[in-house]
């Protein structure tokens, strides 16, 4: 369901649109359970006229989840701005999407609002039931995200062999896929070599940052992937706030972040390492 994609013969409050003074707003989480997603969303409203239509029991927030892999659609509505869901890991598969509106929950008979643009200043309207009088925006999440592990770098990326002389970057799968020539992912899956801890920063800050970087300069062309999203939904976090994956110069700050800083730890490992090797 697309916002966009509606005319509406009444003014609406939304981000956007200057139809009604005020703006409205969410911040959403996703829980990973074991047979369960719990998501929830708390919104805020800067309208007072329609905060009053909550008080007086005539609105209510509607949210609209589907999943169109699975032909799942559900809704859910609250009237205080709190919005707990649970949707079953048996009915959903790759993206569930969640539209979020303001609802009329009974008629309104010359329904007016002094922050209504001036173009409307001097009508009023008679709603039904149903009629959308705002919208927050949406959001999704894609049930191919392990939200459990979502800061490690396996959430987004595997590195693979294949039967080709040039390393490779894959970005149309799941996850993002580094491909190796077959005897240099021999080499790199080694015991000697996979199991020490210490060459930990030495892989990051060379093969999976420099696939990272290639990836976020090309996101936007996979977005529907979960390995996208796994980095949309990391950009949420409040560390990332001041960050754009559409500008270039971030991009380079945004995989290191994302890696925990590789390079920097790579220069800490080659300085324990010659110190051990000078003794």
């Amino acid at each position: 369901m697309r916002f966009d994609n509606y005319a509406f013969p009444h003014p609406v409050l939304a981000n956007g649109l200057d139809d009604v003074d005020g703006g409205l707003s969410f911040e959403h989480n996703v829980i990973d359970e074991e047979e369960n997603y719990i998501i929830t969303i708390e919104y805020e409203i800067e309208n007072e006229t329609i905060k009053n239509l909550f008080v007086d029991g005539k609105v209510v927030i509607l949210c609209d989840y589907t999943c169109s892999k699975t032909v799942f659609r559900e809704s859910k509505s609250t009237s205080n701005g709190l919005l707990e869901i649970v949707i079953s890991k048996e009915d959903v598969r790759g993206k569930v999407q969640f539209e979020n509106f303001i609802i009329t929950d009974t008629e309104i008979s010359q329904y007016e609002n002094p922050d209504f643009h001036t173009d409307y200043q001097s009508y009023k309207f008679d709603l039904e039931p149903g009629d959308v009088l705002g919208y927050f925006g949406g959001f999704s999440f894609h049930t191919d995200i392990n939200y459990r592990k979502l800061k490690a770098v396996s959430s987004f990326l595997i590195i693979e062999s294949f039967n080709k002389d040039i390393p490779d970057f894959v970005l149309s799968d799941n996850k993002i896929i580094v491909k190796l020539p077959e005897n240099q992912y021999k080499r790199y899956t080694n015991q000697r070599i996979a199991k020490r801890e210490e060459f930990a920063p030495i892989f990051h800050s060379s093969i999976v940052f420099s696939a990272l970087l290639y990836a976020l300069q090309n996101i936007y062309e996979y977005d529907e992937t979960a390995w996208a999203q796994v980095i949309f939904t990391r950009m949420e976090e409040s560390e990332f706030q001041n960050y754009n994956l559409k500008e270039p110069t971030d991009t380079i700050k945004i995989a290191q972040m994302l890696l925990g800083y590789p390079i920097k730890r790579l220069i800490d490992s080659l300085h324990d390492l010659s110190l051990r090797l000078d003794k």
